[in-house]
């Protein structure tokens, strides 16, 4: 098996998105801690249940789309200008998308 840049590349990607997923949900999490200390009421953690049950399906969601478009596109995506629309690919705009989304939950 020959590893080229692209592939190379690839995994840094993936490792990048997981990485922001991650940052995603340790923020999502700590978020839930917040509402519950706030809260503090017992007939409340039911909902705060089916939120961490929503949320978790919707990480697994997002998890799967970025997956699919990362290697839907390997094929015809240029890997080293992932910015670059010309041909279908979008993926690039999905990851600088989520690092937005983080930097606007940290701040």
């Amino acid at each position: 098996m020959v590893v080229t840049v692209s592939m190379v590349i690839r995994v840094i990607m993936v490792i990048m998105v997981i990485r922001v997923i991650v940052v995603i949900m340790v923020i999502m999490v700590i978020r839930v801690i917040v509402v519950i200390k706030v809260i503090k009421v017992i007939r409340d953690i039911m909902v705060i249940r089916v939120i961490v049950v929503i949320m978790v399906i919707m990480v697994i969601l997002v998890i799967v789309v970025i997956m699919v478009i990362l290697f839907a596109n390997a094929s015809k995506t240029d890997m080293n200008r992932p910015w670059d629309t010309s041909n279908g690919n979008y993926y690039g705009y999905a990851i600088i998308g989520l690092y937005d989304y983080v930097y606007a939950c940290n701040y």
